[in-house]
């Protein structure tokens, strides 16, 4: 497990996600582990949903309503939610430090899971969201912070570039990598009121595989993850992530 810890970030999101191949019978598998969900997550808050399934016929189309629970459980602060529901697990992150907490918490909920029925997982995921900005309204030259390959143009004339957002889909062994990187723009299409950079580096696979290996797939792909980021940052952002200030 990649052990390189940055004093600061600019995170804002840290997400963890699996579907599974076929429904599961959360409402069950929460009321059976309420107590140990709620030992680090106290604030449950399971919350009424629906979605529509389209079936197409030769002769129709039908739509079938499924209501099912989104099992909701918070920290204390509200910066960390683990939700499920019968067809997928969510753990996100708003204030990340390390990857150790998460993958704790990534333990637990699948020992649980395992130890409860036997599930397929279709999509295992894990994000990483990087919005680099400061507070005020002043510009970056953010050559000084990011590698050359992901810079973007800004000049286009007379005209005033809103966002300006690249992708890029990677691949290592059984692992997808998007990484999407740019000028990002969070009132869109509003004007831009301040500068922001977006490093968005997104880890999946869609192999179908069994719970217990899901653990070894995310430590895995969170060393992959960290190693975009280091190859997508300049050593004076380095020095930043590991000074007093995060002022770019």
């Amino acid at each position: 497990m990649c052990k390189k810890i940055y004093k600061n970030n600019f995170l804002k999101d840290v997400i963890f996600r699996i579907d599974f191949v076929n429904p599961v019978d959360i409402n069950n598998f929460v009321k059976k582990n309420l107590n140990e969900l709620k030992k680090n997550y106290p604030l449950y808050s399971p919350v009424k949903a629906k979605h529509d399934n389209i079936k197409l016929t030769p002769e129709s189309v039908e739509k079938e309503t499924i209501e099912f629970t989104n099992q909701i459980f918070y920290n204390f602060d509200r910066t960390a939610r683990i939700e499920m529901n019968p067809s997928c697990l969510i753990i996100n992150y708003k204030k990340y430090k390390d990857f150790e907490p998460l993958f704790k918490d990534i333990e637990l909920i699948l020992g649980l899971l395992i130890k409860d029925s036997d599930i397929t997982v279709g999509r295992t995921g894990l994000r990483y969201i990087n919005i680099f900005e400061n507070s005020g309204l002043e510009k970056i030259d953010w050559s000084k912070y990011i590698k050359e390959n992901l810079l973007f143009e800004e000049n286009w004339g007379g005209f005033n570039v809103l966002q300006h957002m690249s992708v890029a889909n990677l691949k290592k062994e059984e692992c997808l990598i998007k990484v999407q990187y740019g000028l990002f723009n969070g009132e869109m299409p509003n004007d831009r009121v301040k500068d922001s950079y977006i490093l968005d580096i997104d880890a999946s696979s869609f192999q179908m595989c069994d719970l217990n290996l899901v653990k070894s797939q995310i430590i895995t792909w969170n060393d992959s993850i960290r190693e975009v980021f280091e190859n997508s940052i300049t050593e004076e952002m380095k020095d930043l992530l590991n000074g007093e200030s995060t002022k770019l």
